[in-house]
């Protein structure tokens, strides 16, 4: 189904470990690798890493955000992610939401210094 809907944002967010810490104890998912930077080492991994559900609803969050300013009648009716590698906190990232084909949208999420490694992305699909 085509939608006439266009859409091509950007926006860039810094990720702290106290967001991480605010989401571990709010979401019950308090393991150190998102908030003890020894500990995320101790386990093999080069730092502190974000949890991939919230990275996924800070990308949601923008891309609802951007609906609501350019196209506030249209909802997401279906989403796929792909996690291409990890988010190392603290951190500052791009979020790009453009259009992918007729029907589909894609918000990607990239380091701020290496905007050509995309880390995540969630393709949608938008009901107008």
């Amino acid at each position: 189904m085509a939608t006439s809907i266009e859409l091509n944002e950007k926006t860039l967010i810094k990720i702290t470990k106290s967001d991480l810490q605010n989401y571990a104890w709010a979401s019950g998912d308090i393991n150190p690798i998102h908030f003890d930077e020894q500990k995320a080492k101790d386990m093999g991994l080069p730092g502190v890493i974000a949890h991939g559900l919230f990275v996924h609803s800070l990308m949601l969050n923008f891309v609802e955000d951007v609906l609501e300013k350019k196209s506030p009648n249209s909802k997401i009716t279906k989403s796929k992610t792909s996690f291409s590698g990890m988010v190392l906190v603290p951190c500052s990232v791009e979020l790009s939401l453009s259009k992918s084909s007729e029907a589909k949208f894609v918000v990607e999420l990239s380091s701020a210094d290496k905007p050509e490694l995309k880390l995540v992305s969630i393709e949608l699909q938008l009901s107008e």
